[in-house]
């Protein structure tokens, strides 16, 4: 009481993030002024390089004017919605070259299958979770090749690997099967 809601949960910084999201090159399509300003501060804050677009038609004029890494794309926007542009957009750019998220209120599952069918990689509903929102960044930067870990020979080797870890409640040999 009486203290600032800051003091109370400090807000986290995605650490961890900043380095293999700095410099991605991102179109967010949106029209919703709180979405453009809570996304704005979600992608800055760990270094996108960002560009808004209020509707689809923007987005593919900005993505005629300079390329980028990754669209986040609304469904549901005036003059051109996001199923559209997409739809527009993959006339000329693959699916694994340009990245398109569906980032939108629709949650059902016909939203998702609505999102996919127009040529977007995935879909992510809103009020957006920014770890979630960072995981999906961070799986679709095709500007790094992601590092391969080493596999084991087989669950031996796993299991005398992990036999030095332990936590309460957890079964490490189960989670690293």
């Amino acid at each position: 009481l009486g203290q600032p809601a800051d003091a109370i949960a400090p807000r986290p910084t995605p650490k961890d993030n900043e380095p293999a999201l700095a410099g991605l090159k991102v179109i967010l399509a949106e029209d919703n002024e709180v979405n453009i300003e809570l996304a704005t501060e979600l992608l800055q804050r760990v270094g996108v390089e960002l560009r808004v677009a209020n509707n689809g038609q923007e987005a593919i004029d900005l993505l005629r004017d300079a390329p980028c890494d990754l669209i986040l794309m609304d469904i549901q926007m005036p003059v051109m919605d996001g199923l559209a542009a997409a739809r527009i957009i993959r006339q000329t750019q693959a699916a694994d070259t340009l990245p398109i998220i569906a980032m939108t209120a629709g949650a059902l599952e016909s939203d998702r299958e609505n999102s996919l069918a127009a040529g977007m990689n995935a879909h992510i509903t809103k009020p957006i979770d920014p770890e979630a929102l960072y995981a999906l960044l961070r799986h679709f930067d095709r500007r790094r090749t992601p590092p391969t870990l080493p596999r084991p020979a087989g669950r031996q080797q796993a299991a005398r690997s992990t036999s030095c870890l332990t936590l309460p409640g957890v079964d490490i040999r189960l989670g690293m099967s």
